[in-house]
């Protein structure tokens, strides 16, 4: 089993947003679900980026999203 925890960092980069987007990270990002899921027999997939940087559930087509998951 694979756990993808794609939501859960906020700004690792040290990229300077302004107040706003500072505050959008805050509201986006599902905080601690890297921390809550931890299952023995399970490899972790956490991405390590806010999704205002890069949202890696987010299809060009998303039709095709539909295929992924």
């Amino acid at each position: 089993m694979v756990l993808h925890i794609p939501h859960s960092s906020t700004n690792p980069l040290g990229i300077s947003f302004d107040a706003d987007l500072d505050k959008e990270i805050e509201l986006l990002t599902d905080h601690h679900t890297d921390k809550l899921f931890h299952h023995a027999g399970t490899n972790r997939l956490v991405f390590p980026i806010s999704r205002l940087v890069c949202d890696v559930e987010r299809c060009e087509d998303e039709a095709k999203k539909r295929l992924v998951n």
